[in-house]
């Protein structure tokens, strides 16, 4: 609603994140924000807002505060400041994985409420991520040490070693930052992520990701469930196309492909050093689906099953296991699910921000 009597027509305030529209966050000062990397909470105030606060970032304190009603970012921010994890709320069911480990629930629900994850918002309008299908889950907050840890709660955790070259990779205000060599990975085989797929034979893989180069060779590695630069299993990646244009592509293995996961999928929206949201995705019956800022960018099929999946491969972030294909940029977030997400579910996650 605009605000009268304080001598601003144009001023807005709002009440639930609804009313700022998509992405947008309605802070707990009453309004709105909106996604900034540029900021240290990663939010800023819309033009809209009262005249002390329009066009300038939101503090950590009100971002963090856990009182704001939705947007990219909030939720994010919230749970790491209550030091909350991704458990189901209590009553919801859960089914066990095939190496017998405790699973996400078969039915599908959001953090801190039970709903069904078409219903993305809680009483206050928060978004939460989708829970249902989970098996990992970076944030890459931790701000220093050796190790990001796997945050799903879904047991056992497969936390990822850093393993700098020349500085690389290092830690930032909201996410890891690569510029080499280095790579953060999964030590010894990724089994729970592994069995869970194979079980199902469905697939989601999602980054939050600002590249510093728009144009990345090799294809250089985001996120990788591989044993080198010739056999994988999934692979979500940056390169270019034949036009000498920058992409976002991914690689994935079933019966029916090389164990290269080629040819490889690539969405037709080009990439960029703008912060990027990507999703892709492949269902039972085959249909592979990429989303990048929650837009289909790219529809396809991959017969077949995740049957040659090798036991060996292990899971690792910014770079081949091989150390050979380099991702440059921050890594903000990394997901991976065990099933296909839907479209309401791949846009309420990209709603619920970093």
């Amino acid at each position: 609603m605009l605000a009268s009597g304080c001598g601003d027509a144009a001023t807005f305030a709002c009440e639930t994140a609804t009313d700022c529209g998509p992405a947008g966050a309605c802070e707990s000062t009453g309004f709105c924000s909106f996604p900034d990397a540029a900021c240290p909470s990663r939010r800023r105030y819309g033009e809209h807002a009262d005249s002390a606060l329009s066009g300038t970032c939101v503090p950590i304190e009100i971002a963090a505060s856990g009182e704001s009603t939705g947007g990219v970012g909030s939720s994010a921010t919230s749970m790491v400041a209550s030091s909350e994890t991704l458990t189901p709320t209590s009553g919801a069911s859960s089914s066990g994985s095939a190496d017998g480990t405790s699973n996400t629930p078969a039915t599908e629900t959001t953090v801190g409420f039970a709903t069904s994850s078409s219903d993305s918002s809680s009483s206050t309008g928060t978004v939460e991520r989708v829970v249902g299908g989970l098996l990992v889950l970076y944030r890459f907050d931790e701000g220093a040490g050796t190790v990001a840890s796997d945050q799903s709660g879904v047991d056992p955790p497969v936390d990822l070693t850093i393993e700098p070259q020349l500085g690389s990779p290092s830690w930032v205000d909201g996410g890891l930052a690569f510029t080499g060599a280095g790579i953060a990975r999964a030590l010894g085989s990724a089994t729970k992520i592994r069995t869970a797929c194979q079980a199902s034979d469905e697939l989601s893989v999602e980054a939050w990701v600002t590249a510093t180069e728009a144009s990345q060779m090799g294809p250089a590695r985001i996120a990788t469930l591989s044993e080198d630069a010739g056999s994988r299993s999934f692979t979500l990646a940056h390169s270019v196309n034949v036009a000498a244009e920058p992409i976002w592509i991914a690689r994935l293995t079933t019966s029916t492909s090389d164990q290269n996961g080629t040819p490889s999928f690539a969405a037709q929206t080009l990439a960029t050093t703008n912060t990027t949201h990507l999703l892709f995705s492949r269902d039972a019956d085959g249909v592979v689906t990429f989303w990048v800022d929650a837009e289909l960018s790219l529809s396809d099929t991959r017969g077949g099953d995740f049957s040659t999946w090798l036991a060996t491969d292990q899971f690792a972030v910014g770079n081949e296991i091989s150390l050979d294909r380099p991702w440059l940029g921050v890594i903000h977030l990394i997901a991976v699910y065990d099933r296909a997400l839907t479209p309401d579910e791949v846009a309420q996650n990209f709603a619920a921000g970093l």
